[in-house]
């Protein structure tokens, strides 16, 4: 059974039930949600196990989180402020939010991950304000230090970060993976395009037609191999998950499903399983090659759980 922070599963909670606070340490999860109030930010304390909403962290219009980082110790936030918006990184031990400015208005985070804790790997949309003609735009990996505000585009591709696009760093914080969107030659289809560059933008493998799962910080499986799902000619998913080997570019089968895993502890997926309606959201884990379904995580209220980050010291 993989173990999260300090405490094993199964949890459950009542969002009614938790507390305004945040973890005295660090965090081992972060869930994304959605109940009938609006969006809201949970998580879960590393050491004690206990699930809470940190006020720092709930969403206010065009506020987001971006990530929980590697270590659990703090979340990078995105803020909108006028025509721009801010990202900054909460500490979660001490309450210290440190803010930094982002390169223009036509530069717009869509998934982050914390490469050490002075620096984001940010995956932004952007485009040309001055050319009307200019709807594609482009999607940037922006190294982001959070201490002096310095930005620096290191890769940029044709193309968009989708909902289900995300960035994410190899265990040993030397290369960066990330999926974004792009028209193939026929405009009526979108390919899920997969690149690894070191730190310095350097292309070391292009993955046509495969997406990277989990979104967060547990994509990677080693400093060698990501979690991809594959697409064929078609666009349309395989059902089939593949390790994939970022020096060899090999592939490796992982399991069948047509389901997408929403997260990785140790060496187990974690799936929300369908629920009847009416119900509040329940997870389960199961090993990488598909066996041995064991519940996790329980939600009393109906809701949705949008997204979820695991610290990767749990990976």
């Amino acid at each position: 059974m993989s173990v999260v922070g300090a405490v094993a599963p199964p949890f459950a909670f009542a969002l009614a039930d938790l507390a305004s606070s945040s973890p005295r340490r660090s965090a081992s999860l972060l869930l994304k949600m959605i109940d009938a109030d609006g969006a809201l930010a949970v998580v879960q304390d590393a050491d004690s196990g206990e699930f809470s909403r940190p006020p720092a962290l709930q969403f206010s219009l065009g506020s987001d989180v971006l990530c929980l980082s590697g270590d659990g110790a703090s979340a990078l936030l995105m803020s909108p402020t006028g025509s721009v918006c801010r990202i900054g990184r909460h500490d979660f031990a001490s309450g210290r939010e440190q803010w930094v400015s982002v390169p223009s208005s036509t530069w717009v985070p869509r998934a982050a991950a914390m490469v050490d804790p002075g620096m984001a790997a940010v995956l932004a949309e952007t485009w040309d304000a001055s050319d009307p003609e200019d709807a594609d735009g482009a999607a940037v990996i922006t190294m982001v230090n959070l201490e002096t505000g310095h930005c620096e585009a290191i890769y940029s591709a044709p193309g968009w970060p989708a909902a289900e696009s995300t960035v994410t760093v190899s265990p040993d914080a030397l290369y960066i993976a990330a999926t974004y969107a792009a028209l193939p030659d026929d405009p009526d289809e979108v390919y899920s395009h997969t690149i690894v560059v070191d730190l310095r933008g350097r292309l070391l493998r292009h993955l046509r037609g495969a997406q990277i799962v989990p979104q967060g910080n547990t994509g990677w499986l080693n400093r060698s191999h990501v979690a991809c799902e594959l697409s064929t000619a078609d666009g349309m998913p395989e059902p089939e998950l593949a390790a994939i080997d970022v020096f060899s570019g090999r592939r490796r089968p992982l399991r069948s499903s047509w389901r997408r895993p929403i997260a990785r502890i140790g060496d187990r997926f974690l799936f929300e399983p369908t629920q009847p309606t009416g119900t509040g959201p329940r997870l389960e884990t199961v090993a990488l090659r598909g066996e041995d379904w064991t519940p996790f995580l329980t939600v009393e209220e109906p809701s949705l759980i949008m997204h979820v980050d695991v610290a990767a010291v749990n990976r």
